[in-house]
């Protein structure tokens, strides 16, 4: 039986979160990017380092089931898009972006200080550790599946966050969550996978933010919370047989982004683990369950997402995650320390 082959157009955080789905989900990955050196590029099981805007790539994307572009601009290139067109290869983009004015036409109620592509500009607005819920839904076009909700709990003014799958929510926020999540996927006539984002505002969820393309971190812990695999459903989108689906377990799950440099350890925002260069999967990793990380032995600057699940609580999750931590700082404090070298007594 033919292995199934996604190929990824971008090699950034989205597509070290792609790698990590395939890869649960027991599929190869194709990932195209021009930089060498970029995120998912050691995650990949074949690498095409490529200008997609000049080069041909067409014998690449010819093995490929189906083509994700997780690219953080907006704009897929055309030739890409016309090799993929005559190669028959199936190519999920959700082009059709929300703006305010789209969302209440179709009756959504959306955030009064404008809606954002990425959700940062309403993080700066928001009191500290004020809960984002966010949500997935997979789209044929015609059916619109809404997925696990997720809490992204933020530091004021930053992305420096944890996300949660899993956690018990305000009473009437998952069904909420739910019926914004059909009612975008609906108005965007979405073919593939969006992330609705959204806030309390004048007693009620208002969606603050909307972006078609695979997110970073939320579909790791919704995967390890439920058992759904986003990737897979999308892969049912590509073949046309989309369905309802339900979770398959009933779990718990976190994952938080750090920062490591010398002695110092500090939260970070998931898009700069960007710049670290190529990541790797690690499995108990400081005794964490898993992690995507640019760490080496010796290495003095580095960062990783770490997540942990649990089966029966939340907390024991982030006992999980607070006890790597702690290992993590023993680590960077031990490997920081280098005493000096014993005064040579000249005779």
């Amino acid at each position: 039986m033919k292995q199934v082959m996604v190929g990824i157009i971008g090699g950034g955080m989205r597509a070290v979160e792609a790698c990590y789905l395939a890869h649960q989900a027991e599929y190869e990955v194709t990932v195209f990017d021009n930089d060498p050196m970029c995120a998912a590029a050691g995650l990949a099981d074949v690498f095409v380092c490529a200008d997609l805007h000049r080069t041909d790539v067409s014998g690449d994307l010819e093995a490929c089931d189906f083509l994700l572009p997780v690219m953080d601009a907006d704009a897929v290139p055309a030739r890409l898009m016309a090799c993929a067109q005559a190669c028959g290869v199936p190519l999920l983009h959700g082009r059709a972006m929300a703006d305010a004015a789209l969302l209440r036409a179709h009756a959504i109620p959306c955030v009064s200080q404008g809606l954002a592509h990425s959700g940062a500009q309403v993080y700066a607005l928001l009191p500290r550790r004020s809960p984002v819920y966010a949500i997935q839904v997979i789209g044929d076009g015609q059916l619109y599946v809404p997925l696990a909700v997720t809490r992204i709990l933020s530091e004021a003014g930053s992305r420096r966050c944890c996300v949660e799958a899993g956690a018990a929510l305000p009473q009437g926020v998952r069904e909420q969550m739910q019926t914004l999540g059909q009612a975008v996927g609906a108005a965007l006539h979405l073919r593939g996978i969006c992330t609705v984002e959204a806030v309390w505002q004048d007693g009620r969820l208002c969606v603050s933010a909307v972006d078609t393309r695979l997110p970073s971190r939320m579909p790791s812990v919704v995967y390890r919370a439920t058992g759904l695999n986003m990737l897979a459903l999308l892969y049912d989108v590509a073949r046309g047989r989309l369905a309802g689906t339900a979770p398959q377990r009933s779990g718990y799950a976190a994952c938080r982004s750090i920062a490591v440099d010398g002695a110092q350890l500090r939260a970070e925002s998931g898009r700069a683990m960007a710049r670290d260069g190529r990541l790797q999967y690690a499995a108990y990793f400081f005794g964490c369950p898993e992690a995507l990380t640019s760490f080496r032995p010796g290495r003095q600057a580095w960062g990783a997402t770490l997540i942990a699940y649990d089966a029966d609580s939340m907390d024991n999750v982030y006992a999980r995650l607070d006890r790597a931590l702690g290992r993590i700082a023993q680590h960077t404090a031990a490997a920081a320390y280098q005493p000096a070298a014993p005064a040579r007594r000249v005779v």
